[in-house]
């Protein structure tokens, strides 16, 4: 089991969170910040970090996840859903294999949510094991494959994406069973 960010990264694991402060440094560069994670990742000794290697990183990853800035504009000055492209993007460049996902379009406007959506179902597509926490039923039903729905933490159930419905997830997260109010009812009536 990984400890640090970086021994995840070097096994090709990566979370990527909606708290922005945690995964950015805002003051330096998109292409700074698109390197952290390789180059922490990948043994190169002194070949570590490279500016022209980190602007060809950017101009890619800018282009791929349209990101509309250059590469040299500080990470402050992007918009939340820039901010959360950068974040993917420098986890996109290990090539993961596990990606973990924490409310990952939180705070975004509507078109940068969409952008982030499409690049999730990219990953899945591609191979790799994407897990979604979210508190968004919507994010959840969207984008999920299989839900597994907690209450008081412990699973309450697993529900197929496909087979998804709001109410049956409710059900699940606050009662702890898919009719669990409604049987619980029943009993109570029949005391």
């Amino acid at each position: 089991m990984p400890r640090t960010r970086t021994e995840a990264a070097r096994r090709n694991i990566c979370l990527i969170s909606g708290e922005r402060g945690n995964g950015l440094m805002p003051d330096k560069s998109i292409a700074f910040n698109l390197s952290s994670v390789i180059v922490g990742a990948r043994d190169w000794g002194s070949l570590g970090y490279s500016p022209k290697m980190a602007l060809d990183r950017a101009a890619r990853q800018i282009e791929a996840l349209r990101i509309r800035s250059a590469p040299e504009t500080p990470v402050g000055s992007l918009s939340a859903g820039g901010q959360q492209k950068v974040i993917i993007a420098k986890w996109l460049e290990i090539g993961p294999q596990v990606v973990l996902l924490d409310k990952p379009a939180r705070g975004i406007d509507i078109g940068s949510k969409q952008e982030i959506y499409a690049l999730i179902r990219q990953m899945a597509a591609s191979g790799c094991i994407v897990l979604l926490h979210s508190k968004e039923l919507s994010e959840l039903m969207g984008l999920s494959d299989r839900i597994l729905a907690f209450h008081q933490g412990r699973l309450a159930g697993e529900i197929a994406g496909a087979d998804a419905d709001g109410a049956t997830l409710i059900k699940l997260i606050t009662a702890g069973e898919p009719g669990g109010e409604a049987r619980q009812t029943k009993r109570e009536s029949a005391a």
